[in-house]
């Protein structure tokens, strides 16, 4: 079985539209109005997939946290979620070019593309996303690149070294 859990707080009608899912699906669908930092860290670790459908993300934290978690992220190619890298370490999926603002092709755009690992989860037949090798090496490849590529010897030496010393 699928099951959702959102957090957060923003547009009055999508919040309404939660709040009816939740008393329609109880046990499929959880709104939790706000946000709450240790429960967020819970739920995602927790979870599978973290849906980021940020429309400004100037950093990502979200998505690297969920990564040392071992949830795979579903980001709105935007600011700093572009670096998931598609398939690879996470799913991106954009809006038409000058659509970002408006929220029914939003909503549709990351429906697609939820409903699609959706489709591909279940018809593996598997209970645990683990069990699946393509999600499994998604897992593996986010977790390996975000020791690589994130981890503070890499950055000093390949971004603060050149910055302060260039000529080494």
């Amino acid at each position: 079985a699928i099951r959702f859990i959102v957090m957060g707080q923003g547009n009055p009608d999508l919040e309404a539209e939660a709040i009816e899912l939740a008393a329609a699906l109880p046990g499929q669908f959880v709104y939790c109005k706000g946000y709450n930092r240790k429960a967020a860290r819970l739920i995602t670790a927790a979870a599978d997939f973290i849906i980021l459908p940020s429309l400004f993300e100037p950093c990502g934290l979200e998505d690297l946290i969920a990564q040392v978690y071992g949830t795979i992220p579903i980001a709105h190619a935007q600011g700093g979620l572009q670096k998931i890298i598609n398939g690879k370490t996470g799913f991106l999926y954009t809006v038409p070019d000058g659509e970002e603002q408006n929220t029914d092709i939003h909503i549709r755009t990351l429906t697609q593309a939820v409903l699609e690992q959706a489709e591909r989860f279940l018809k593996s037949g598997k209970t645990k996303l683990t069990d699946i090798p393509y999600y499994k090496d998604i897992i593996l490849q986010a977790y390996a690149a975000l020791h690589r590529e994130f981890s503070w010897k890499h950055i000093f030496a390949e971004q603060y070294l050149k910055l302060y010393f260039p000529d080494h």
